[in-house]
């Protein structure tokens, strides 16, 4: 416990600012001489990691190239096309759409270059994935691509890939780009330091740690000797606002969880669901004290918990910073601990086992006690039940979990929530739909064409596969507990994870068989034993033959069996 081996040392706090060896924070933006066509020009800008610069210096990289007017977007694309000569860009851009936008913006001033055998292959993919007249095949064709919650995982993961294999030279994104993403890039363009939060807090200002988990890329180990930071600039206040944000890099920020406490008038007289919403900081600390309680034991831990929450580096930075907070967050452990008395420590262990605050687990327990006993019988969490043709079953499956505050399970920004229309998207996704199929029956509302494939890609990526899973899972085991039977039915959450009807299938896909392929590959695998590991099972996914893998596919897909077989070398690790 590294609270505990602080211990009550002020000076113990850790600080760990890693910074790339050398890079050059800049504002890029374009100077037009008289009578003469604009010129990009880097204007450096005070940063604490920038490498032997002490002054602000101009550095002029030629005309800016792009007839367009003078612009955010158009200095971005006029940045992004001259420095993909030197190595990676990537664009941090505002929100999905504008990442789409801006990626097709620079497509359109490169040509088209020859691709390798593996990036034609992910072009195939795209294809059969998206839809065969999609953008983004388009935008790989020609050395360009955007990245963001709106693609699948695997999708994702091949676009990394080509860009570590320099195939892609230009890649437009969201913050999502910080959640685990490691590709080589040589220059960041931040177009933007905001993300987006969700409702109802929306846009807010990235974190430091978060902006320079990206930005932090630049500069490729071993390839650059110089890291470009770049912040597009149309006019002087823009070039002020990223000097300022710069700058405060150097300030102490506060935790969230200190934040949280300090915006709190006082300690909420009811610890509850609407707690839980209203709190999503805070709510995240009371999950952690349920599992110090279950480790603990309950009779033992008040105590002990305040102990060592007195202890911890948090409670010394919130006394530092405000006082009132860290007393505010005390009296939170205690009412908390005192709310927990008499509870049995099997189910604050069923609790703390689904990830759930222990007031969402309560809400759920109560559903399936009260108004749903069909929960509790096995047969009704089967595929022939939850995913049949009428989803009424999984619809009040769906219903539930809406009111969860930790799951959002609305469409858009105005989180309109149908659980029937919920179901029914789930229900084809298992069966087999793509985002094409899933747009054009579900998202008839929207009617161009390609902001209805971006919503359902949007909405099934970012929400659908991993919430309700997640969702589902813990329902499905508040309902039945121990129950004989459940491991009959416990691999529901996975079927809906990859989008595919049976348990094989998922197996399949968890060693990387991409989802087209998986459900057809499923008739040889009966010749692996059921109690075969994962490393059997690889290998036997690498001994078929390209045309074992067209056989799965079927006559009419766009990607190849000797696509989908480097694709899957890729995804499984087996050909890195």
């Amino acid at each position: 416990m590294l609270a505990s081996w602080l211990g009550d040392d002020a000076d113990g706090t850790i600080r760990v600012a890693w910074r790339p060896s050398e890079r050059i924070a800049a504002a890029s933006i374009w100077k037009k001489p008289r009578g003469k066509p604009s010129r990009l020009v880097l204007q450096t800008l005070p940063s604490a990691g920038n490498v032997d610069l002490t002054e602000e210096i101009e550095l002029d990289l030629g005309p800016a190239g792009v007839h367009q007017s003078k612009s955010k977007a158009a200095i971005t694309v006029s940045t992004a096309l001259r420095l993909a000569r030197r190595g990676g860009v990537l664009v941090l851009a505002r929100g999905r759409s504008t990442s789409e936008t801006r990626a097709a913006e620079i497509a359109d001033y490169m040509p088209e270059r020859p691709l390798s055998e593996f990036a034609e292959s992910v072009v195939r993919y795209v294809q059969s994935e998206l839809g065969s007249q999609h953008e983004l095949a388009r935008l790989i064709q020609k050395g360009v691509a955007y990245h963001h919650a709106g693609l699948s995982h695997d999708l994702r993961y091949l676009i990394e890939l080509l860009i570590d294999r320099e195939d892609v030279r230009v890649v437009c994104g969201t913050s999502t780009l910080a959640q685990g993403v490691n590709f080589p890039i040589g220059s960041v363009i931040v177009e933007t330091i905001s993300k987006y939060q969700g409702r109802p807090a929306g846009w807010t200002p990235m974190s430091y740690s978060e902006f320079w988990n990206i930005a932090g890329r630049a500069g490729r180990a071993l390839r650059d000797r110089l890291g470009l930071v770049l912040f597009p600039a149309a006019d002087n206040k823009g070039i002020d606002d990223a000097r300022k944000f710069l700058r405060g890099e150097a300030a102490e920020l506060a935790s969230v969880l200190l934040s949280a406490l300090g915006d709190m008038s006082s300690v909420a007289s009811e610890l509850n669901m609407g707690f839980v919403r209203n709190n999503r900081e805070l709510a995240v600390f009371l999950q952690y004290l349920t599992h110090a309680i279950r480790v603990a034991g309950i009779d033992s831990s008040a105590a002990e918990l305040e102990d060592m929450l007195r202890s911890s580096l948090v409670y010394h930075q919130a006394r530092e910073a405000n006082s009132t907070a860290a007393e505010r967050l005390v009296r939170l452990t205690r009412r908390f601990v005192e709310q927990l008395q008499g509870r049995q420590p099997g189910y604050l262990s069923l609790a703390d086992g689904t990830g759930f605050s222990l007031y969402s687990v309560d809400y759920l327990y109560a559903k399936q006690q009260n108004e749903h006993p069909e929960f509790r019988d096995a047969e009704f969490w089967t595929t022939r039940n939850l995913f049949a043709s009428d989803p009424s079953s999984l619809t009040s499956v769906i219903s539930v979990l809406g009111d969860v505050p930790e799951l959002s399970l609305g469409e858009g920004d105005s989180g309109v929530f149908d659980p029937r229309r919920v179901a029914g998207i789930v229900r084809d996704w298992v069966s087999g739909a793509t985002v094409v199929d899933i747009a054009d029956k579900w998202f008839t509302h929207v009617s161009d064409a390609t902001k209805r494939r971006r919503e359902a890609g949007h909405y099934l990526y970012s929400r659908l596969i991993s919430q309700i899973p997640w969702g589902l899972g813990a329902l499905q085991k508040l309902s039945l507990g121990g129950a004989s039977d459940v491991g009959d039915v416990a691999h529901i959450p996975s079927l809906i994870f990859y989008g595919v009807p049976t348990r094989e299938a998922a197996t399949l896909r968890m060693v990387g068989v991409p989802r087209a392929a998986a459900q057809g590959l499923t008739e040889e695998l009966r010749d692996i034993p059921a109690s075969g590991t994962f490393e059997q099972l690889r290998s036997w996914v690498s001994q078929r033959e390209a045309s074992d893998w067209d056989a799965a596919l079927g006559s009419d897909s766009v990607v190849t069996g000797a696509d989908c077989k480097a694709i899957w070398s890729q995804l499984s690790g087996v050909g890195v």
